[in-house]
């Protein structure tokens, strides 16, 4: 089982996730996401070029999102994502034109400009 990783970038709530973004790591993933949106008022996920998604990480990217929503607090993906997530997320069927009922900022990390 490939592992992944979990790096902060900064003090403003940056992360780097990168590696196997995956089913046999979606619990401690989850873990780390939740402890991040419980200390920081605004957390950034970068996505690594060497990152391999599968649905339960674009689940679990929702599921913050929700989680930060409840919270008052920002949740986002960065805005340069590699083709491979992006790919998959499109693949998966979660890139949006408009955010779902919870996205109550205007922030879904599924809403895609010129990237579809």
């Amino acid at each position: 089982m490939r592992g992944f990783s979990f790096v902060r970038l900064d003090k403003e709530g940056g992360v780097l996730l990168s590696g196997a973004l995956k089913i046999e790591n979606a619990a401690e993933i989850r873990m780390k996401l939740i402890d991040m949106i419980e200390k920081e008022d605004r957390v950034v996920i970068t996505v690594g070029e060497d990152a391999e998604a599968d649905l339960s990480f674009f689940q679990l990217i929702c599921s913050a999102h929700r989680t930060a929503v409840r919270l008052n607090r920002s949740f986002g993906v960065a805005s340069v994502r590699p083709q491979t997530f992006i790919r998959s997320s499109k693949a998966a069927g979660f890139l949006r034109e408009k955010g779902c009922a919870c996205d109550l900022m205007g922030d879904c990390v599924w809403v895609m400009g010129g990237e579809k």
